[in-house]
C-alpha cells in the first residue's frame, strides 16, 4: 500500500487559494490595480474578480499564469507565502 502524501511544508495552514488572494491583493496594491481592473485585465468582469478576491472561488492555474505576467513575477510566487519571496514594495508600475 502506498504512503499517504504528506501535507505541504509551509509556515502556515492557510489554504493555497487564500495565499494566492493575499499575494494578488498585495501586488495589485503595489502596482495600483483595483479588483475590478484585475478582472478586466484577465478578460473577466467585476463579479468574477469579487468571487476570487473573497475566496469564494479559487483562481485557476491559467489565472495564476496571467496574473504572474501582469505583475512581472514568477507564477510560483503567487502560490507561496509572500515572506518567502518578498517583492520590492517600492516598485510601482504605471500602466
Amino acid at each position: 500500500m502506498a504512503e499517504p502524501i504528506p501535507n505541504r511544508d509551509t509556515d502556515t495552514d492557510e489554504p493555497i487559494r487564500m495565499i494566492v488572494v493575499r499575494n494578488v491583493r498585495m501586488l495589485a496594491r503595489r502596482d495600483g490595480y483595483t479588483d475590478g481592473a484585475i478582472g478586466e485585465a484577465l478578460g473577466h468582469g467585476r463579479s468574477w474578480a469579487w468571487r476570487r478576491f473573497t475566496g469564494e472561488l479559487p483562481f485557476d492555474l491559467n489565472d495564476v499564469e496571467r496574473l504572474a505576467q501582469l505583475f512581472q513575477v514568477e507564477p510560483a510566487h503567487l502560490l507561496a507565502p509572500a515572506h518567502t519571496w518578498a517583492p520590492d514594495p517600492a516598485r510601482r508600475v504605471v500602466s
